[in-house]
């Protein structure tokens, strides 16, 4: 039995989907731990507004590098084992920066109207440090992804490890205790993990040579419903926090922002080994076995991360603070709805090597819309538990309308595909 395990290890640490799915849940935890790290050293070390101004330019910034980004980042992986890998990056990442700048400058110019609190302004050293550090992390989430197309996790997951750097410039630089100090700590880290990139990729033979828009123009229709897809997955996650603190309070806020975190842990499995599946169906590999095995692996570590929040969340959440218990009954219906997650993100990987991305669009804006509409309706009757099962609901529907899908316009049996996957295991 023993020699028989073993033998089960080995050939898993072999498989390129374990590899990359391994390398990339690494790398999403080390972010997770890194940023948990990063606020709670800010809030010891810099005042209460200066962390808040700090947050506001950095969730900014975030969100400028997820429209710039245009779907290019998802059509890396898709087209790069069939195309010039050389023009795939040089396309992606010199359209990404074009896009960042122009979004960038129009934000710094507006954001004295956006908020006063913001404090960026042309020529300023706020200002200029926005625009600098865009491009590194605009670039890097590029590079991370050529990484991920060319199997080197390992690499991707050192980008990340690199990021934790961001650390000691906090500290370093709370001399200065100042919301620009902390938005410089966090954005210096980029600099570093793009040398670190950009040494590896040569080395791989990946460099800047030319513009393709022969390139462009055939990953333009993949790209752009990538773009929206990918849109349509994260705005619930920016817009839910301030519909928390509009309908809700700012208390009720954070026990919510702090349980769906806590929550998040739960999904990077599923997410991980999703991204794998995506990379190895664009090499042209056969994603049967590997499913089976996703489906396998997820499943018994959701199972194991839901069992220790239903029992034990209520006790998590007290040691960062008492009060936070009262987003337990939250956190355990968001664990529970990764189930419903891991489904939907396999499915989205699939269609996504198939290049079959419409019906994922309409799909994934019905998500977006019954997670933002229910919790809207239901916050003010039930509070901030409506969010949990706004969440167990939306991905629950979303998971009945694959089924159809597959079963209509597929020709799949669900229950025969069931069986077959059974009898494989």
């Amino acid at each position: 039995m023993f020699n028989t395990y073993n033998k089960y290890i080995r050939k898993i640490r072999t498989d390129d989907v374990f590899q990359n799915s391994l390398f990339i849940t690494l790398a999403t935890f080390s972010n997770a731990g890194v940023g948990f790290l990063f606020w709670i050293i800010a809030a010891r070390f810099y005042s209460d507004a200066s962390v808040g101004t700090a947050t506001a330019i950095i969730s900014s910034l975030t969100l400028i590098v997820m429209f710039a980004r245009l779907g290019l980042h998802q059509s890396i992986i898709h087209f790069f084992p069939k195309e010039d890998k050389n023009k795939v990056f040089t396309t992606s990442i010199a359209i990404s920066l074009l896009s960042s700048i122009f979004l960038g400058i129009s934000y710094v110019y507006l954001s004295n109207y956006i908020s006063g609190q913001f404090d960026l302004t042309f020529l300023s050293l706020s200002g200029i440090l926005f625009i600098i550090f865009l491009l590194s992390s605009s670039s890097e989430g590029i590079m991370g992804r050529v990484f991920l197309s060319l199997k080197q996790g390992k690499h991707y997951f050192g980008q990340n490890i690199l990021l934790g750097v961001r650390l000691l410039f906090l500290i370093l630089f709370s001399l200065y205790s100042s919301a620009l100090a902390i938005f410089a700590a966090w954005g210096m880290s980029f600099l570093i993990s793009n040398v670190y990139s950009m040494f590896y990729l040569k080395k791989r033979n990946i460099w800047p040579s030319s513009i393709s828009l022969d390139y462009l123009k055939k990953s333009f229709d993949y790209s752009w419903k990538n773009y929206i897809i990918s849109i349509l997955i994260s705005s619930p996650n920016h817009i839910l926090p301030i519909i928390v603190i509009n309908l809700a309070g700012p208390e009720m806020a954070a026990y919510y922002f702090i349980s769906h975190r806590i929550a998040q842990f739960a999904f990077t499995i599923p997410s991980s080994f999703s991204t794998s599946l995506f990379i190895e169906g664009s090499h042209g590999r056969n994603l049967k076995k590997g499913l089976i095995k996703s489906i396998g692996i997820s499943s018994s570590v959701l199972l194991t991360f839901t069992t220790i929040i239903i029992v034990f969340g209520a006790d998590i959440l007290s040691i960062i603070n008492e009060n936070y218990v009262q987003g337990y009954e939250v956190l355990v219906l968001m664990s529970i709805s990764g189930f419903f997650v891991m489904f939907f993100r396999f499915f989205l990987s699939i269609q996504r090597v198939r290049g079959n991305l419409r019906p994922v669009m309409i799909i994934t804006g019905l998500l977006s819309g019954s997670l933002i509409a229910l919790s809207y309706i239901l916050i003010p009757k039930i509070g901030i538990i409506a969010v949990g099962y706004a969440w167990l609901i939306g991905y629950g529907i979303s998971n009945i309308i694959i089924v159809f899908y597959m079963y209509i316009y597929l020709n799949i049996s669900v229950s025969e595909k069931i069986s077959e996957l059974l009898e494989q295991i």
